[in-house]
């Protein structure tokens, strides 16, 4: 009878060990999920893994030492923060972006950048072939970009000060 309480003191003692393993293994992961929190909003390792790789190719596309830019990852990672600062910000006050904001800037850019390189096809082929080389994105990812242009140029105008010196009030 003894030798029976020991076995199910030692299946129990292994059940909480094991209990306790799975919770610490489950919580070490989600922990590295994120790189940071700003308010209520996690930023995802993926978001910021995407943000780093195209400022990556874009050193790599223009020949600079990566290797000398020791602030990258820092850097990055504050842009990020940033981002998600304004979308908080627009979010809490509901000022949006509209898909024709979206296409209409797009069609701007894509118009300079064909003029620019005397392009007389009136699509967006050369372009998009040129961020592609320059940051590794295709036209959905430049599209979120210029969406979270527009929304910060609408922050500034709604905070009524330079979206760099609102930025630094909210980083402290």
């Amino acid at each position: 009878m003894q030798n029976k309480k020991m076995v199910y003191i030692f299946i129990a003692f292994c059940l909480i060990v094991v209990i306790g393993f799975i919770f610490f293994i489950a919580n070490s992961t989600n922990k590295s999920e994120y790189v940071g929190v700003v308010g209520d909003t996690k930023i995802s390792k993926a978001d910021y893994q995407k943000n780093l790789d195209q400022t990556k190719a874009f050193y790599a596309y223009s020949k600079q030492d990566l290797s000398k830019l020791t602030s990258l990852d820092k850097d990055t990672l504050q842009i990020t923060i940033n981002n998600s600062i304004v979308q908080n910000y627009a979010e809490k006050y509901k000022i949006t972006v509209t898909e024709a904001e979206i296409q209409n800037r797009y069609m701007q850019v894509v118009a300079g950048f064909n003029r620019n390189n005397k392009i007389t096809v009136a699509d967006d082929e050369a372009f998009l072939s040129k961020i592609n080389q320059m940051y590794g994105i295709d036209k959905n990812t430049y599209l979120d970009q210029l969406r979270i242009d527009i929304l910060k140029e609408k922050v500034q105008a709604a905070v009524k000060m330079p979206l760099a010196k609102w930025l630094a009030i909210q980083n402290k």
